[in-house]
C-alpha cells in the first residue's frame, strides 16, 4: 500500500506485519501508561483489545523503520458508544440510531513517541485513517477525544459533532463525537484552505 510522507521522514502506513502490529500495541501501551491513561502496565506491555478482530494499525515510522506513532480503527463496533450509552445527548439520539452499523467504526489508541510530539504525527495518522475510510466505503467516525484533541480538530476545520457531556475516561477529560466521513474535506475546505491542501494530497 503507498505511503505518504511527512518532512521527507515520516511515512504513514497501515501495518500489515504481526511485528509492527505488535509494536503499534506496544507503543501505545507505553505512552498510555506516561500520561496516566492506564494507572500500571500489563504483564505483557499491550492494552487488551476486545475488538482485535475487527481492528486495524495505521503506523507512522521514521528514517530508521521504527514506529514513532500509532492510531486503531475499529469498524463496525464503537466502544465510545457503549461507553457513554446510559448519557448520550437526547437531541442526538436519532441521529445515532440511523448511522448504519455496517459503515461506521471507532478511531482509537492514538499515541505518538515522546520525541516526535509537535511533530504533527497525529496530523498525518489521522490523515491516513480518513483515507482508509474513504477507501473502505465507510461512512461515519466515532471518537473519543480529550478536550484538547476536540478544540484541536475544531479549530483545523473538522466537522465533529459532540454527542454527549464530558467525562473522565482512560485518564482525561472526554468528549464523544462524530465524524461524517463524506462531507470532511468540503467542510475543511471552507473553514481552513492550509489544512484542506494538506489533506487533499
Amino acid at each position: 500500500m503507498k505511503t505518504r510522507t511527512l518532512n521527507n521522514e515520516i511515512k504513514f502506513k497501515i501495518a500489515e506485519s504481526i511485528k509492527e502490529i505488535m509494536a503499534a500495541k506496544r507503543l501505545c501501551h507505553n505512552v498510555y501508561l506516561e500520561f496516566g491513561f492506564i494507572s500500571s502496565p500489563y504483564d505483557n506491555g499491550i492494552i487488551p483489545n476486545e475488538t482485535e478482530a475487527c481492528s486495524k494499525y495505521i503506523i507512522a515510522t521514521d528514517g530508521s523503520g521504527d514506529i514513532v506513532g500509532t492510531v486503531r480503527i475499529c469498524i463496525g463496533h464503537s466502544k465510545t458508544l457503549n461507553d457513554w450509552q446510559e448519557s448520550l445527548y437526547s437531541s442526538k439520539r436519532k441521529l445515532i440510531s440511523n448511522l448504519n452499523p455496517d459503515s461506521i467504526f471507532e478511531v482509537e489508541a492514538l499515541a505518538v513517541r515522546a520525541d516526535y510530539r509537535g511533530k504533527r504525527i497525529s496530523w498525518g495518522l489521522y490523515k491516513k485513517a480518513l483515507k482508509l475510510s474513504q477507501t473502505l466505503g465507510l461512512g461515519t467516525a466515532i471518537i473519543g477525544m480529550d478536550q484538547k484533541a476536540y478544540q484541536s480538530f475544531v479549530q483545523l476545520g473538522w466537522h465533529v459533532i459532540q454527542i454527549g457531556p464530558p467525562k473522565y475516561y482512560y485518564g482525561s477529560m472526554t468528549i464523544p463525537a462524530l465524524l461524517p466521513i463524506n462531507i470532511q474535506q468540503s467542510v475543511v475546505a471552507t473553514r481552513n484552505q492550509t489544512y484542506n491542501k494538506y489533506l487533499a494530497a
